[in-house]
């Protein structure tokens, strides 16, 4: 037995309404409760959908609630799975590629000194293009929020300012051994490549699979 598309919207909006507001949880707890109604209905249930649903609310709506993070973590196992295949797509690898290419022959034919700050900063400033690209798609265009998106984003960003302050202190080596900022710089830039092809991912996944839902 499988619910219509009227039974799945209603639980996402009575989900909503509950203040679950990024995307990515509501939608992993609707095919949670939607599982569970289909599951009792099966089972042999014969009362109408909205009673059983008001049931099920009643005895397990503030665990639901409570335990969110159980629908983060699979939304977030999804999220770091496609980005580890991204990285490793032959695109993925084509943007390492040429990232350390293109660094490492600039080492070569001009002064480090001039290139290497801009290295150094590339990809913070990357991050923060795609974050205001993120929000600002949010506040302008209504776009949902994605809760694995932005907790990985988080990490991410961290992980590109202490790469921009730690390479501060070592810049005199780093202008050195050009090699060794063309694999950091290359692993930083197909990194962004990743979270950013991965959230478009995320986008057209939930909106496939629960493309009815508004």
């Amino acid at each position: 037995m499988k619910l219509s598309r009227e039974q799945i919207q209603f639980i996402n909006d009575y989900l909503e309404n509950s203040d679950i507001i990024h995307i990515d949880i509501r939608l992993e707890m609707v095919d949670h409760v939607a599982s569970n109604i289909e599951e009792r209905i099966s089972n042999g249930d014969k009362r109408d959908f909205y009673f059983i649903f008001k049931d099920y609310m009643v005895k397990n709506k503030s665990l639901l609630l409570k335990n969110n993070k159980k629908f983060l973590r699979a939304a977030e196992i999804k999220i770091l799975k496609a980005i580890g295949r991204t990285m490793l797509s032959f695109y993925g690898i084509l943007v390492f590629a040429i990232s350390f290419a293109s660094i490492y022959l600039m080492s070569i034919n001009v002064n480090s000194v001039v290139f290497v700050p801009y290295i150094l900063s590339a990809p913070i400033i990357g991050f923060v293009i795609f974050a205001i690209t993120y929000f600002s798609g949010m506040k302008f265009f209504k776009l949902d929020r994605y809760s694995s998106i932005e907790r990985l984003g988080f990490v991410c960003g961290m992980f590109f300012q202490l790469f921009y302050f730690v390479s501060i202190f070592y810049k005199n080596i780093l202008e050195q051994k050009t090699i060794v900022l063309a694999l950091i710089a290359g692993f930083s830039m197909v990194l962004l490549f990743a979270l950013a092809k991965v959230y478009t991912q995320m986008v057209a996944y939930y909106r496939n699979r629960f493309e009815f839902v508004e």
